[in-house]
C-alpha cells in the first residue's frame, strides 16, 4: 500500500485529527501563561490589601520593627495576645490591636507572603521561590538580601503591569528605654 494514497484516501480524518491536536496544545500553552498572569495578578492585588492592613496597623498600634531580616506573614489572623510582639512584628501599642485581620494566613501556592528588611526600610514582598510571570524567581533572580533595592526592584523585575509586587510599609514605633518604662514585657 503507497503512502501517498493512504493520505489522499483519509485526508478528511487525518486533518481533523491535526486540527484537534493543534487546538489541544495551543490551548494548553495560552492556559500555561495565562496562570502565570493569573498568579501575578492575584499577588498584586494580594500585596496591595496586605500594605493597606500595615498601614492600618502602623496608624492604631505603631509598628517599632520585625525580629529577622526575613518573616513570615503568618500573625495577621491572631485575635488576642500577651506582650508587645505578634508574631515577628514588635509594635508599641498592643491594646489597640484591632485583628484578625484574615480568616487564614496570606499565601502564595501554600508560602506566606515575607515582609524583608533592607536599608530602605521594611517591604512586603511574595514568598521566595515564587516564580513571575517574566521568568524571574524571587529570592534566587531577584535578591532579598539587607542590601537589595527593592523599590527599584518594584518598578522593575518585582512588577505586574503597573502594580508593584514589593511594598514599603512605615514603621512610626520608636525602640527604647521609653518604649521598654511604657511598655515593660510581659512575663
Amino acid at each position: 500500500m503507497n503512502v501517498t494514497s493512504y493520505i489522499k484516501r483519509n485526508a478528511f480524518p487525518l486533518g481533523t485529527i491535526a486540527l484537534f491536536i493543534t487546538l489541544f496544545v495551543v490551548a494548553v500553552a495560552n492556559l500555561l501563561y495565562e496562570s502565570k498572569i493569573l498568579v501575578d495578578e492575584y499577588m498584586a492585588k494580594e500585596i496591595d490589601q496586605l500594605a493597606k492592613v500595615f498601614t492600618d496597623i502602623d496608624d492604631d498600634c505603631a509598628i517599632i520593627s520585625f525580629e529577622h531580616q526575613k518573616n513570615y506573614i503568618d500573625f495577621l489572623n491572631v485575635k488576642k495576645f500577651a506582650g508587645t510582639t505578634v508574631g515577628s512584628m514588635s509594635i508599641m501599642f498592643p491594646d489597640k490591636w484591632k485583628g484578625p485581620y484574615f480568616q487564614d494566613t496570606p499565601s502564595v501556592f501554600g508560602n506566606p507572603y515575607l515582609i524583608v528588611r533592607t536599608k530602605k526600610g521594611y517591604f512586603i514582598t511574595p514568598p521566595e521561590g515564587t516564580r513571575l510571570s517574566n521568568g524571574k524567581v524571587v529570592g534566587t533572580d531577584i535578591s532579598l538580601a539587607e542590601n537589595a533595592d527593592l523599590e527599584k526592584a518594584g518598578r522593575t523585575t518585582l512588577k505586574f503591569k503597573e502594580m508593584s509586587l514589593a511594598r514599603r510599609i512605615k514603621t512610626t514605633g520608636v525602640l527604647g528605654p521609653i518604649t521598654q518604662v511604657i511598655l515593660p514585657e510581659e512575663e
